[in-house]
Formats: C-alpha cells, structure tokens, sequence
C-alpha cells in the first residue's frame, strides 16, 4: 500500500511541477509580446479562371472587419508586382485575444463557405508573428 500512496504522490508532484513550468513558459511569452503587436501574413496564388470581381469580393470582406472586430488594427490587401495572379494580405491585431475575435467573428467564420472554392489547389504560405508597431 505504501508503494501505491508514493507512486501517487510523486505523480501528483510531478503534474504540480509541469503545471507550474507550463505557468512561467506563459508568463515569459506574455513578457515577450508586451508593447508589440500581432501579425498574420497570407501569401496566395488564385487559378486563372478567378473573375476580378470574386477577388474584389473576397479583399472586401477581409478589408472591412478591422472596423468590425475590437482589437484589430488593420488588414492590408496588395498584388505581386510581378505576378497578377499572386496576392498578399496582412492582418494587424493588439493581442491575442483579438486575433481570437476576428477568428471567430461571423464575417471570417463565413469566409470558408462563401470563398473556400475560390482557393482549391491554390498555392498559400501564412505566417504569424510578433513585432515592434
């Protein structure tokens, strides 16, 4: 029985332990983003057979919810210079948890089923970071 009291407790200590660890990783990381912002980066090719206005209509939708979701500072929309058929869009947000709302807001929950044809096969890169405003 003491075999099984100690083996409980060492368990018990050790997720104690991980728990704490786990805390002051989060900690550090809040440290980290402390005075910087959050940015997500979308590089992406459309097929030829994409019509201008379906583009438009997608670069509409994403333009407008920085006024829509709190916490979202801007979207930002360009062409390649060198290659009409690949975009960029870069979405600016003051924390996490505005990143959260804008992933959740219905606006980009219905990005998926309004557009999501639009992007079968295409090529897409994304990047998400920190950085100094």
């Amino acid at each position: 029985m003491k075999s099984s009291k100690f083996t409980f407790r060492a368990l018990l200590l050790a997720a104690i332990c991980i728990t704490i660890m786990g805390h002051s990783l989060t900690a550090q990381e809040l440290a980290d983003k402390e005075g910087k912002i959050r940015k997500k980066v979308f590089i992406f090719t459309y097929s030829e057979e994409i019509t201008a206005a379906q583009i438009d209509s997608v670069k509409a939708d994403f333009l407008s919810l920085p006024a829509l979701v709190d916490g979202m500072i801007s979207a930002e929309w360009g062409k390649d210079s060198e290659n009409n058929q690949k975009h960029c869009l870069i979405l600016t947000f003051t924390s996490d948890e505005a990143h959260e709302r804008y992933a959740n807001h219905p606006i980009h929950q219905g990005l998926g089923p309004k557009f999501g044809h639009l992007f079968a096969g295409a090529e897409m890169v994304i990047a998400d970071f920190w950085t100094e405003p």
